[in-house]
């Protein structure tokens, strides 16, 4: 009996706990269901021009290190004739991250390019990533991504 007025109780300050732990992105961001083991926020956007836009995070307990993640990228995005890639590291969420933008790839709808930050905090790998189908990364985009830092 007891368990049966708790358990609800205990949910619903899960969800709240949840919720108030969301970052509060720029209103155009609507927060949809993740759709990757890891992933822990996904936001979309539709953009003027008719395409999506999607900012997510993901989180790994591993002993991954973020240099050998953008380098496997690196040497698969390389492989791309049009694919144009930077590469900086860069303080972000209280870690250094290695940040990469790969422009140059998107076409049809399976292909998009990213904007990308990787770096570990606590023993875990995080990966924050923005994908796009425009030429360049919106520079309002990659502010509501930092954003996800407060999650």
């Amino acid at each position: 009996m007891l368990l049966s007025v708790i358990l609800p109780l205990l949910l619903a300050q899960a969800t709240l706990a949840q919720a108030s732990s969301a970052p509060q992105l720029p209103p155009e961001w609507k927060a949809t269901a993740v759709v990757n083991r890891g992933q822990y926020l996904r936001y979309e956007r539709q953009e003027a021009d008719g395409t999506q836009s999607t900012l997510s995070a993901t989180k790994q307990h591993c002993d991954c290190m973020p240099s050998e993640l953008v380098s496997q990228l690196t040497t698969v995005f390389a492989s791309l004739p049009k694919a144009a890639m930077t590469h900086e590291t860069v303080s972000v969420c209280g870690s250094q991250a290695e940040h990469l933008i790969v422009t140059g790839v998107a076409g049809g709808s399976a292909r998009n390019n990213i904007d990308a930050y990787a770096f570990r905090k606590n023993g875990d790998l995080y990966v924050m990533t923005y994908t796009f189908k425009a030429a360049a990364p919106a520079a309002d985009a990659d502010a509501a991504l930092l954003m996800l830092c407060a999650a």
